[in-house]
């Protein structure tokens, strides 16, 4: 059985802008919170073209990032907030990089599971 790869986020992480590397280029991702909206969002930004960037991307539980959009220079990872558990209804402060973590669910799209 697969295990799916995680980006690190955790609630400590809100504000704070790191660097990861996905298999079409390097990209930084910045992690805010709309209090009022009670909302995770992410920025991306390419590294190598920072006219390639998308602001304000919602966290939602189980849906993918920016999975509306179909420009080429976006990841090819499909990256998902999830829990594993089944236990989680939403992301909040308390279960972000707890139970519910970002997750790369590429893995669902293998035809392939023979191995």
């Amino acid at each position: 059985m697969a295990l799916r790869d995680e980006i690190p986020i955790s609630a400590d992480d809100i504000g704070q802008t790191f660097e990861i590397d996905l298999e079409n280029g390097s990209y930084n991702m910045t992690l805010q919170y709309n209090e009022v909206a009670e909302l995770f969002t992410v920025d991306l930004v390419s590294i190598d073209d920072d006219t390639h960037q998308i602001l304000g991307e919602p966290l939602i539980l189980d849906r993918p990032l920016w999975g509306w959009c179909t420009y080429p220079w976006l990841p090819p990872e499909r990256l998902v907030p999830m829990d594993e558990s089944g236990q989680e209804t939403d992301i909040n402060l308390d279960n972000l990089g707890q139970t519910v973590k970002l997750l790369d669910d590429s893995l669902g799209d293998d035809s392939d599971d023979n191995d």
